[in-house]
């Protein structure tokens, strides 16, 4: 599928399957595809920026939507802000956690910053070390929280420190995206696939 088929443009970022829909987040658009037919929301139709980097369908319904710097809930009509990083940052990823919350990366010039949100309310905001990439996001089946990108740090649920595997290190690159399986979690790297297990 591209702008051929009717996509807004060629850079979608995300992407997202709900319900007979096909949600895809581009770049100046959040377009849909159903039933073979792709309709496009724009800034004109109430798209509340430029860039859907990240969808979620969201646990009370509808979609939590990332654009731009902001996480924002839509309910097939409209966008209603849950809420908002700094003004130079993006939002590289948003995941459901266990307990319903939503946790998101969002990607600063110099710092990333860790959102936890709940009930469309901002529980906290974590700056994360300067300089250090968070390219994707995951919750394990024991409740950690995995924020993976040029280093590999997980923290449990219930305690907030951050601990980093020491042993993942420049050889691999830097990982993109992370998959669950089982005891295992796979995570995809520039250099090569790894998997962690206790």
């Amino acid at each position: 599928l591209s702008t051929r088929e009717g996509l807004h443009s060629d850079g979608a970022r995300s992407i997202l399957s709900s319900a007979g829909t096909v949600w895809i987040g581009n770049v100046g658009s959040l377009d849909a595809w159903r039933n073979g037919t792709i309709t496009s929301i724009l800034r004109k139709d109430g798209l509340p920026g430029r860039e859907v980097t990240s969808l979620l369908k969201d646990p009370n319904g509808g979609l939590l939507v990332g654009v731009d710097n902001g996480i924002f809930h839509f309910d097939g009509q409209k966008f209603a802000p849950v809420t908002q990083s700094h003004e130079t940052s993006i939002l590289t990823s948003v995941i459901s956690a266990i307990d319903g919350s939503v946790w998101a990366v969002a990607a600063g010039a110099t710092t990333d910053v860790l959102l936890h949100v709940q009930h469309d309310r901002l529980l906290e905001r974590r700056p994360l070390t300067p300089r250090e990439a968070v390219l994707a996001l995951a919750q394990d089946l024991r409740g950690r929280i995995w924020l993976a990108g040029d280093k590999l740090n997980y923290f449990e649920s219930d305690n907030s420190v951050l601990k980093t595997i020491s042993n993942f290190d420049s050889r691999y690159g830097y990982i993109r995206n992370i998959a669950m399986d089982g005891d295992f979690i796979w995570f995809g790297a520039t250099k090569g696939l790894i998997a962690v297990r206790d």
